[in-house]
């Protein structure tokens, strides 16, 4: 349990901490620097704060096998590398208020389906590369664009054609 009062844990804190199973992070807490949890394999899952506002690569090579819900009001963009390589398998549901999922975000999980809010406007680079389970992608209606940098869906090739054709609507190119 990390005490009431602390606001951020630095850089690797419990990196490779392969045995951290659980976590009780604190109401105070506001950022988690990079690869906080990197190579936490045995960290299944976590509550966030509801006062987080920012974190960077945090879960790199963890455990974590679901996404974090609820997830904080504060945390608007889903930063580089913060799930890339860990166990997050399933589906995918990125909350309202998410307006930008950056560099290889979600490289080389087992997630299996993604619905993007309508307030994301932009996906980074690799943000999915090498989610060969991925086979859907649920974009609302009320997107009408999106700017998609380059090989957001590098290695993917189990979309269904829905997705795909709703990708491009957006403007994704294939």
């Amino acid at each position: 349990m990390i005490p009431e009062g602390v606001t951020e844990i630095g850089y690797q804190t419990f990196g490779l901490c392969e045995k951290l199973a659980s976590v009780t992070l604190p109401n105070t807490l506001i950022s988690i620097d990079g690869g906080a949890f990197f190579g936490c394999i045995s960290l299944s899952s976590i509550n966030l704060p509801a006062n987080l506002k920012e974190m960077n690569g945090v879960f790199r090579e963890s455990g974590l096998s679901s996404f974090p819900n609820p997830w904080p009001a504060g945390v608007t963009i889903i930063s580089q590398q913060l799930f890339g390589e860990s166990k997050l398998r399933g589906e995918v549901v990125i909350p309202e208020g998410v307006t930008r999922i950056e560099y290889k975000a979600f490289e080389n999980t087992d997630i299996t389906s993604v619905t993007l809010p309508s307030t994301i406007r932009n996906i980074g680079s690799l943000a999915f590369r090498g989610c060969s389970s991925l086979t859907t992608v649920i974009i609302p209606e009320s997107v009408q664009s999106i700017n998609f940098e380059s090989d957001v869906f590098f290695g993917v090739s189990n979309l269904n054609l829905a997705s795909q054709a709703t990708l491009r609507k957006v403007g994704y190119r294939f």
